[in-house]
């Protein structure tokens, strides 16, 4: 059994008790449920799902800087899990040896990533890092319709290649397939949550087209996605119902897919009109995650101004701030129509499948299943 994801779903525990009583005094008493480090905007993808890679911005973290925000994070709240994300974050030649130091000290990390970098050489080296969870952004069973959308020939096969060659040198590493919902794929999610177990990996996580938030985006800005987006253009809808229906019944079962039922089902409203997905009242977001971007800014929703940069503040000061505990009262009156981490709250019963997915204990016990 991993010992930090022991550690860490100890602290998601604790954090639920403190964060309602937080939200009832208006007044935040815990720690971040996990931070999320943007460790560059750069990418070596072309994705079509996704703008980042079209922003300009190389105003990073020094090597330096990012160490000491990873010892901080430590020193602080040592059970909280760090994300790291991108962009591409393998793209920093610094990023094995922040991911490595992440590990060493005890904290439960997670990696999202294209699976570009990931050759028999890097495999090796990644798996040396003690990562704990990595999250490939696979779009489809098909690798013509994947590949396209990256822009990488070849990318498909060298995700399956690399997951099944990290099963077999370390069965503690979880992986997860995050593929986005288009206009290409909405015919086959329910084939996709299959394959994807077939293919070795071990937690399937659904995701609809979101605007890629990065240093550029407007406080004012647009809602996360437009109808206008040519894959959200899905041709019946009544298709995407059913293959959502039936996502929802296997989770119920117990099929290893993460995302929460009701985020499923808003996802129906959601690809009609973005526009009409009702807002999360009241957003707790700026209770559970701190979000820290590759310039140092640390934000608690994307739609806000930092509250802070780590440059210049100690996290731990940032998500103490009179600037921080003003937004989270803001976000808690918060009306934006929102498909974002916000709107995915976990109830009790998807904390337990989580920590059983990420242990590897689900697969025991609906064995039946696969």
């Amino acid at each position: 059994m991993n010992k930090k994801l022991i550690g860490y779903s100890f602290s998601v525990i604790k954090n639920d008790v403190l964060r309602r009583y937080g939200v009832f005094t208006k007044r935040c008493v815990n720690t971040p449920y996990i931070l999320s480090f943007a460790v560059t905007e750069r990418c070596n993808a072309r994705c079509s799902t996704c703008d980042l890679w079209k922003n300009q911005n190389q105003h990073e973290l020094s090597t330096h800087e990012c160490l000491s925000l990873i010892r901080q994070l430590h020193e602080w709240s040592p059970r909280t899990a760090i994300n790291f994300t991108g962009g591409e974050p393998f793209v920093r030649r610094d990023f094995g040896g922040l991911l490595k130091l992440a590990n060493s000290l005890g904290l439960y990390t997670t990696v999202i990533t294209n699976g570009i970098a990931f050759n028999r050489q890097e495999c090796d080296r990644i798996i040396a890092t003690g990562v704990d969870y990595i999250n490939f952004s696979i779009n489809s069973i098909s690798a013509e319709i994947h590949d396209r959308y990256k822009g990488i020939e070849g990318l498909h096969e060298k995700i399956i290649s690399a997951t099944k060659y990290i099963k077999t040198k370390d069965k503690r590493i979880k992986i997860c397939y995050s593929p986005v919902i288009t206009a290409d794929t909405y015919k086959t999610l329910d084939d996709f949550a299959f394959w994807a177990l077939e293919s070795g990996a071990d937690i399937i996580d659904f995701i609809p087209i979101l605007s890629s938030f990065g240093h550029n985006v407007r406080v004012d800005g647009p809602l996360p996605a437009s109808s206008s987006h040519p894959l959200m253009q899905i041709e019946d809808l009544q298709i995407l119902d059913k293959q959502l229906d039936l996502l929802i019944e296997k989770k119920k079962k117990g099929f290893p897919i993460v995302t929460p039922i009701a985020y499923l089902k808003k996802m129906k409203l959601y690809y009609r009109n973005p526009d009409s997905v009702p807002p999360k009242r009241p957003c707790q977001l700026g209770f559970r995650n701190l979000h820290i971007l590759p310039n140092g800014d640390a934000k608690l929703c994307y739609f806000y101004p930092p509250a802070g940069n780590v440059k210049n503040q100690t996290i731990k000061d940032i998500w103490s701030s009179k600037k921080a505990a003003t937004q989270r009262l803001e976000l808690l009156k918060c009306n934006r129509p929102c498909m974002c981490s916000a709107f995915r709250e976990y109830g009790f019963s998807d904390k337990i499948s989580i920590f059983l997915m990420r242990s590897g204990l689900n697969r025991k016990v609906f064995s039946f299943l696969y």
